[in-house]
């Protein structure tokens, strides 16, 4: 009998694969052929610092983080446990359900979303339609990916601003609504303490879960998102600059602030003193 994080398994050694060929970078190569002779506290400290001294625009993922860790606070004085359990389910599943794992949908945003960003530099783009074509369909898919990504973490969200209120919560029936209702959802339970979290998420994004397809008109030079209304397909047009200004940069900024939060947490359960130096860093 296999073993029942089948998924979860499988999901971490696809991501591992791309990370040991450098997909990700020389220096998340490096760190993870030194990852067996490390404490995890270790581990996710250093990722979090290949991050901070990246080239990438940070400010948006360190306003998120700070969002996200001040709800799993105030649900950790609740119950600790169930807080820390939710936030396992979500990338492991459960042993009832372990095919909602969440690792493999991270695995194949941050691949779609690594290659969507180099294939903007590609010294072409400006002078080839099918260079053009190729770099919006990268940013499109790379975008709906991560439409979905934020769409699970909303469920595990929901059950932990439940485990704030000190009430019983069913992920399963969680998981079932539209992205719009677990906004929704989400807002009314914390009071819209925490609305920074889904204000991200604007009429475009949540019309991408229902959409039909998601392409880029060179005609129009314009993204162009079909979705139903009323009975009726209709379109939407997003711009290039907002596309890849504001949508783009913020759906990665989203899953960023979600996943460094999530490690920030198992930092601060085993070492302390790493947490508050990591902090001063990000913060700094």
């Amino acid at each position: 009998m296999g073993d029942v994080f089948e998924d979860f398994l499988i999901a971490g050694e696809e991501i591992d694969e791309l990370n040991s060929e450098g997909f990700f970078g020389l220096e998340a190569k490096e760190l993870l052929m030194k990852r067996d002779e490390m404490a995890t506290s270790q581990y996710l400290y250093k990722t979090i610092k290949i991050w901070l001294e990246s080239n990438s625009d940070k400010y948006q993922t360190k306003y998120l983080i700070k969002i996200f860790f001040r709800l799993y606070t105030n649900s950790l004085k609740v119950n600790p446990q169930k807080v820390i359990d939710i936030l396992d389910a979500f990338w492991r599943g459960t042993s009832d359900q372990p095919h909602i794992e969440g690792l493999s949908a991270y695995t194949e945003f941050t691949r779609l979303f690594t290659e969507a960003k180099e294939s903007l530099n590609d010294p072409t783009l400006g002078i080839s339609a099918a260079t053009k074509r190729r770099a919006t369909s990268n940013i499109s898919n790379a975008y709906s990916k991560g439409v979905e990504f934020i769409g699970k973490t909303l469920v595990n969200l929901i059950a932990i601003a439940t485990v704030a209120n000190n009430e019983e919560f069913n992920m399963y029936k969680e998981s079932k609504l539209s992205l719009f209702d677990k906004v929704q959802k989400f807002n009314k339970l914390t009071n819209n303490q925490y609305r920074d979290i889904t204000d991200i998420i604007n009429r475009h994004v949540r019309n991408a879960e229902a959409h039909l397809s998601l392409t880029f008109s060179t005609t129009r030079s314009k993204f162009v998102l079909k979705r139903r209304d009323n009975g009726k397909i209709v379109n939407d047009y997003i711009t290039i600059e907002e596309m890849l200004l504001k949508l783009f940069p913020s759906v990665g900024a989203y899953v960023q602030a979600f996943v460094y939060s999530a490690s920030l947490l198992v930092i601060a359960f085993n070492d302390k003193e790493l947490f508050k130096k990591t902090l001063n860093e990000i913060y700094m």
